[in-house]
């Protein structure tokens, strides 16, 4: 029973370390641009750029696309 539960408590800490925060700025030619959606290509995985055009999402691997 104890080993059960401590499987239980473990498995979303493990599941929560797959996951992979990527961070940045969208920007044009000319400034930067605040507002934008940035969404992790294939799923409903996304955020908005603040004011100042940065953004930071989740992603589920290192080779995740976004758009």
């Amino acid at each position: 029973m104890r080993r059960v539960l401590f499987l239980l408590i473990c498995l979303p800490v493990i599941g929560w370390g797959q996951s992979t925060i990527v961070s940045g700025n969208v920007s044009d030619n000319i400034d930067i641009v605040p507002g934008v959606n940035v969404i992790e290509k294939g799923t409903t995985n996304g955020t908005t750029t603040d004011f100042n055009g940065n953004y930071e999402i989740s992603v589920s691997s290192n080779t995740a696309i976004l758009v």
